[in-house]
């Protein structure tokens, strides 16, 4: 049981999240589905790419298996600053985009992040890292009987690096209260925050709205992005101007619209569901 403020508590059974308690209301609790950010695999492919050398996987786990893991992971941890974003209620913008990307970015950054402080990113080499010795250990054990000690320590350990990565996570949320959009890599690194989106407020953009399956070719209806308030359609235009990018918009009441490019398209879904259950601080 996670105790985060007066009458506020989370409750979890391992890494799994079961509910959460709120001003004496139980809230339950259902996973995102991964599909519906099956379009933005590529980008999250170049974060995983950015990443592998410095991540160490089992050597007896299967290659797919350890990347699945990361790949949910990475997607996780991204979940968890955009509902950071919601929790703190101000709303905000993320823009995300795949490593070496951030030229074709049409946005005047007003702070600036070195790589050398890409806190998100090194919690999260350490959370997979910790994640794949427990794997080796626990392979190990199963093999040989031994090592029954060193499984729950590492067990531990990773439950302490999954923590680490969430609070991590949180930090890098709270940035967005900054007027302007936060910028994040792939990779996880956040380039920057206060972004200001630098393209013509005129310019008229077509927009489609996904109501089913994101990847399927559907003759989706076209809106007018003008009726969109300023952080979407800000948001419309960056989307539309770049390359290998995407946003998740988060108005003030919660509500998270997602945005990115398919067959030259600018592609949105509105009331998409974000919650991550299975990540500690989600």
């Amino acid at each position: 049981i996670d105790v985060r403020d007066a009458g506020e508590m989370h409750i979890y059974r391992g890494g799994i999240k079961l509910a959460t308690l709120k001003s004496g209301r139980l809230q339950d609790q259902l996973a995102y589905s991964g599909l519906e950010f099956l379009p933005i695999s590529d980008i999250l492919a170049r974060g995983t790419d950015a990443l592998r050398p410095r991540i160490q996987r089992p050597s007896a786990e299967a290659s797919r298996e350890s990347a699945d893991f990361e790949w949910t992971a990475l997607l996780n941890t991204i979940l968890c600053i955009v509902n950071g974003v919601k929790e703190h209620g101000h709303g905000g913008t993320v823009l995300l985009i795949a490593p070496g990307a951030a030229d074709t970015l049409p946005v005047r950054m007003k702070f600036h992040i070195d790589d050398q402080n890409a806190v998100v990113t090194d919690c999260f080499v350490d959370f997979v890292n910790a994640r794949h010795r427990l794997t080796s250990a626990r392979n190990t054990y199963a093999a040989t009987g031994d090592g029954r000690e060193g499984v729950s320590h590492l067990k531990n350990a990773t439950f302490v690096a999954e923590e680490d990565l969430a609070d991590a996570a949180d930090l890098a949320a709270r940035l967005s209260a900054v007027d302007g959009a936060l910028v994040l890599r792939a990779d996880l690194a956040v380039e920057g925050f206060g972004a200001e989106i630098v393209l013509d407020a005129a310019q008229s953009i077509d927009a489609y709205e996904v109501t089913g399956h994101p990847l399927r070719n559907g003759n989706w209806p076209k809106v007018d992005s003008e009726s969109f308030g300023m952080r979407h359609r800000s948001a419309v235009r960056c989307i539309a101007a770049a390359d290998e990018a995407a946003a998740f918009v988060v108005s003030q009441d919660g509500i998270v619209t997602f945005m990115w490019k398919q067959d030259g398209r600018l592609l949105l879904k509105r009331n998409v569901n974000t919650s991550n259950p299975n990540m500690v601080g989600a």
